[in-house]
């Protein structure tokens, strides 16, 4: 073989050499170059203290389909959000750079309230049914929970609690033909960004408590004082 013939192969072996290191390090700097920021929130919704599926001691799960309603505020700009349980995560995911570099005030409620009632999410208007067996109970109810995340912080739990009262009532001995009447307010405005609550009038309803099976009744009523129930009509209404 001429030495001509050698250095010609060196020669070719050394460009292949070349051509593999610049596409590995063209590669390389490429993947470095991935743009940052745009990670996704990873939220937890407490499942303990929630309205879904709640048992006597005040524990329970969301169920699948359930929808949470999302406010995000940041550096004065408040954004939200709709988040569906689908196959036991919550969706749509979030990007925490759709909402801003700073700090991030998170306020959720659940159930979803309707769009007329999110206008003012400061001022939202609430009012419990006056009739709350079946389904009423459930209706009246709702949930807040909110956490802040730090610049630069993606994940967070929040943990639900109830934003209105819920009384029981415990009649003693045999009381099954007795009719059994609260007496309280029942509209009001619920500040869906802080969970902070306000009544709207002074007039009273009497609502229809919901019955449990072990014979106790229960009825979700809003924060209110309790001096005006020492006196006229009282708090509660039995009929026999």
């Amino acid at each position: 073989m001429s030495i001509e013939t050698l250095n010609l192969r060196k020669n070719v072996w050394w460009m292949c050499m070349m051509v593999w290191v610049f596409l590995f390090s063209s590669c390389t700097v490429e993947d470095d170059l991935t743009p940052s920021g745009d990670e996704y929130l990873s939220l937890i919704f407490t499942k303990t203290l929630s309205r879904a599926d709640l048992s006597q001691e005040g524990a329970g799960s969301f169920s699948e389909g359930d929808c949470i309603g999302l406010y995000v505020a940041c550096e004065g700009n408040i954004s939200y959000r709709e988040l569906t349980l689908t196959g036991g995560e919550w969706y749509p995911r979030l990007k925490r750079s759709e909402f801003g570099k700073g700090r991030l005030t998170l306020s959720a409620h659940y159930p979803v309230l309707p769009e007329s009632s999110r206008i003012s999410p400061e001022s939202s208007s609430f009012s419990v049914a006056s009739v709350q067996s079946g389904t009423g109970k459930d209706a009246s109810d709702l949930l807040f929970a909110q956490t802040v995340l730090e610049e630069g912080n993606y994940q967070s739990a929040l943990m639900f609690n109830h934003v209105l009262h819920r009384l029981k009532i415990q009649l003693q001995n045999d009381v099954e033909d007795v009719e059994v009447f609260v007496r309280s307010k029942v509209d009001g405005k619920v500040n869906l960004l802080t969970g902070e609550t306000s009544l709207c009038t002074d007039e009273y309803q009497w609502i229809t408590p919901q019955k449990n099976t072990d014979g106790s009744l229960e009825a979700v009523i809003y924060p209110q004082e309790a001096a005006p129930y020492r006196e006229g009509d009282g708090l509660l209404k039995i009929i026999s």
